[in-house]
């Protein structure tokens, strides 16, 4: 897997961990699942061209809210009790343990040179590969005169389809005319399943190199090494 790819599940483990903590009480217990996660990037070019790139990847989670992504080569462990990540590759008999600080996801409220992020609809009910989900669309605005050197201000518009039984964000649309669009959704899923403890461990036999997660300042951003 290409480093840019594997820095992308990374993050994109993150952010399941992130909104499954936003939208789980403490006290309630997660519910098991295996899903299929299929994420599909779509990019635009001048000449109205299109390019379409999927990854398709196994998702589990057990009922402590630990996840895991199964993708080629490369198994990412999500331990949002203990705020730490795992990336193992399982060629190299690998491990990066990377410790997160410790207000975990939770990020820090954008400055006025970034971008602001708020809720714009409410999109209602909407049954998703056989889950009830209910949406809502946010919208980021980069304004003009960004680092990016862009004349007018630029609008990114996020849509997240959650399933409240599951906690579980079933479809996520992100459109962006910067970076193109992203739509990640979780298919053919089980739910209240029986999931081995042993998937959320790092094999005895694999080398294993500790890492700290750090958090420039003024940035709400997590860095991985």
């Amino acid at each position: 897997m290409s480093q840019p790819l594997l820095r992308f599940f990374c993050f994109l483990s993150l952010m399941c961990m992130g909104l499954f903590a936003q939208s789980v009480p403490r006290n309630k217990a997660a519910v098991p699942l295996i899903a299929d996660l299929v994420t599909t990037h779509t990019t635009f070019l001048g000449d109205g061209n299109r390019l379409d790139k999927q990854v398709m990847a196994r998702y589990y989670r057990d009922g402590q809210g630990r996840s895991r992504l199964d993708q080629g080569n490369t198994t990412t462990i999500s331990d949002g009790v203990n705020n730490i990540v795992v990336i193992l590759d399982v060629v190299q008999h690998t491990a990066r343990r990377i410790r997160l600080p410790k207000d975990g996801l939770r990020t820090q409220q954008p400055n006025s040179a970034g971008p602001s992020t708020h809720e714009r609809a409410h999109l209602g009910w909407e049954t998703i590969d056989g889950i009830p989900t209910v949406g809502k669309e946010f919208v980021s605005v980069i304004p003009a005169g960004s680092s990016l050197g862009n004349a007018k201000p630029i609008e990114k518009v996020t849509q997240v389809w959650q399933s409240e039984e599951l906690s579980l964000p079933v479809l996520v649309k992100i459109i962006d005319p910067v970076a193109g669009n992203l739509t990640t959704q979780y298919k053919n899923i089980q739910h209240d399943t029986s999931i081995n403890p042993k998937l959320f461990e790092i094999p005895p036999d694999f080398q294993v190199r500790e890492e700290t997660a750090v958090r420039p300042p003024s940035a709400g951003k997590l860095s991985i090494p």
